[in-house]
């Protein structure tokens, strides 16, 4: 391996870990030891996780009415049980039944938004068969941003990243090609040798400072 990618691999390795730690990585830095293609990598993943929160915020209609009838059927749900824990029977088997008909049109409604659209699917936590959806508030799908603790953050959450997420994936990506010899001393270019050579510099002239 040449000499600059041996001194890039080495750095990419210590970015890796300190972003493993949680500590915060500068995308100065990164730009400067991911060279241009790799750094304009890393912005583009970024930008499109900043697409989907923007997406996350902008719920269809549909979804929103599903979830004011889950909120029901669940509220209906809830006044049962408290019901039948005070030892109120009758009165908790007339919510439990009413309750059940609210998931029940909650389960048809459901199959048709998702008929209609089946894009649809990626807001919610879950995408089994229909059938095998329940009449309580735990077996139904959950809206991916609730924040219900019957919440299986599937859906659209499966690819949501944080910004230190996006960064390792790239570091950790170069380092590979790196570490298989797909990036040569030829292969990089004349802008990353100055930024590392200038990054060398800073080195060497804070290690004589300190």
């Amino acid at each position: 391996m040449a000499h600059e990618a041996k001194i890039r691999l080495h750095k990419l390795q210590q970015i890796a870990e300190q972003l493993k730690r949680g500590e915060i990585v500068q995308n100065r830095t990164l730009q400067a030891w991911l060279g241009e293609a790799a750094y304009a990598a890393y912005e583009e993943a970024w930008s499109e996780q900043q697409e989907l929160r923007a997406e996350l915020k902008e719920k269809p209609d549909a979804v929103r009415e599903y979830e004011a009838r889950l909120r029901a059927a669940t509220l209906i749900y809830n006044k049962g049980e408290v019901a039948s824990l005070r030892g109120k029977g009758e009165l908790a088997r007339k919510l439990m039944n009413e309750a059940d008909g609210h998931f029940e049109r909650l389960n048809v409604y459901l199959q048709e938004i998702l008929a209609a659209d089946v894009g649809l699917g990626v807001w919610f936590d879950r995408n089994e068969d229909v059938s095998t959806y329940g009449l309580t508030p735990g077996t139904v799908p959950i809206v991916v941003t609730s924040r219900s603790m019957h919440n299986n953050s599937g859906g659209l959450l499966t690819r949501k990243r944080t910004k230190r997420d996006v960064k390792l994936d790239t570091v950790e990506h170069a380092i590979n090609d790196l570490e298989r010899g797909a990036i040569g001393e030829d292969e990089l270019d004349d802008v990353q040798k100055v930024q590392l050579g200038g990054f060398l510099k800073q080195q060497d002239d804070d290690d004589y400072l300190a």
